[in-house]
């Protein structure tokens, strides 16, 4: 047991093993039509994908807003990512499914303990969010979400690189479903791939929403 904590805790901090992380690759939704930069884990069957709005080439400040989706299989307890990197001092995401809903929790935490809600993202959930038979898929709009409470995506570089990492719990659901502050139990199965954010900008985001 301590073992597997030791293995997950330093796979979520963001220590890699001799194995190579993935690349992302071009992939686009066939219900929504979004087109996204991500992965497919083959054993563990999740899928993350992200798209961003064009960097400033003006001189002015960038968007702070990203598509994200997330596609598991629906008998998780529970799926996360971190779009920072680590476990600690990133934005975290979350989601289960609830009476044939989807549930997406923010979510924050100063180290390997329990993360709580985050107030900063405003999310709106996209055509495509969907729950069926055999998984959950949460397509959503993140604003205020490129920068977090100690840390940044791409260490603030929006054309640099960022590993992404998922998480899930293959069987625990948790505590309270319908209450989207709700604690879990950690994760038993997790996965990663690199991201490189430059190939991952869309001339027309704004178009998408």
């Amino acid at each position: 047991m301590f073992q597997k904590l030791l293995v997950a805790s330093l796979l979520f901090l963001g220590i890699q093993f001799v194995n190579a992380v993935p690349n992302a690759t071009a992939y686009c939704d066939s219900t929504s039509g979004i087109c996204y930069q991500g992965y497919t884990d083959p054993t563990l069957d999740i899928t993350v994908g992200l798209t961003f709005p064009p960097v400033s080439t003006d001189g002015g400040a960038n968007s702070t807003a990203f598509i994200a989706e997330i596609v598991a299989p629906v008998t998780y307890g529970w799926t996360g990512i971190t779009v920072g990197g680590s476990m600690a001092y990133s934005l975290l995401f979350v989601l289960w499914p609830y009476e044939g809903e989807v549930i997406l929790s923010p979510r924050w935490t100063t180290g390997y303990t329990q993360p709580t809600p985050y107030y900063g993202p405003i999310i709106t959930m996209l055509p495509g969010t969907s729950v069926n038979s055999t998984s959950i898929t949460a397509s959503f709009l993140c604003e205020n979400c490129t920068y977090w409470e100690g840390g940044a995506i791409g260490g603030g570089d929006l054309e640099g690189t960022q590993l992404i990492e998922y998480v899930a719990n293959n069987d625990t659901e948790v505590f309270d479903p319908a209450n989207y502050a709700s604690n879990f139990t950690i994760h038993d199965v997790y996965g990663s791939f690199e991201l490189n954010l430059a190939d991952a900008h869309f001339s027309d985001f704004f178009s998408l929403l």
